[in-house]
């Protein structure tokens, strides 16, 4: 019977114990989620750089298209040889599908930037919403720790209680 008592005991302390180890591994899983989240923000924000850096490689290439285009009107307008009018036609035309292009790549660019933008500040919001959670997680399990250590020490002073009535009972 002693024995079955102990065991209901030990049960009971288990139990006891189980909503702080439900709060720590609570804790645990949201830091690995942030951990997770942080990283993919990083991963995001470094294509994001390279998207800008793309971008401005775009736009660098547009204005040098645009100055050899100018250049390239300006010759046409002086030059009287046909088979040299020619070339420059030629190569005006190339200038300009070159320009064309570029541009379509420049606004294909910037509404790859913008998504990875609203991507970025969703897994930024993913990451405080975590560390609001691991926040209240270490508070709930610091309050169930406290309220376990407080059982515990009202606990052992009854059972202290227990034993100083016994001693003044054999007295």
């Amino acid at each position: 019977m002693e024995h079955a008592s102990q065991s209901e005991a030990s049960d009971s302390e288990e139990e006891e114990e189980t909503p702080t180890q439900l709060l720590e591994q609570q804790e645990k899983e949201l830091r690995t989620a942030s951990t997770q989240a942080k990283v993919q923000l990083a991963r995001e924000q470094r294509i994001q750089q390279n998207t800008k850096k793309e971008i401005t490689q775009l736009k660098s290439a547009i204005t040098k298209e645009q100055n050899k285009l100018k250049k390239n009107e300006q010759a046409l307008a002086k030059e009287n040889k046909p088979t040299q009018k020619k070339e420059l036609q030629k190569s005006q035309a190339e200038s300009q599908q070159k320009l064309t292009q570029f541009q379509q790549q420049l606004q294909e660019k910037q509404a790859q930037f913008n998504q990875q933008q609203q991507q970025i500040e969703q897994t930024q919001e993913q990451v405080q919403e975590l560390n609001q959670q691991i926040q209240a997680a270490q508070t709930q399990r610091q309050t169930a720790q406290q309220k376990e250590f407080q059982k515990e020490i009202e606990q052992q002073q009854t059972k202290t209680a227990q034993f100083q009535q016994e001693i003044l009972q054999q007295q």
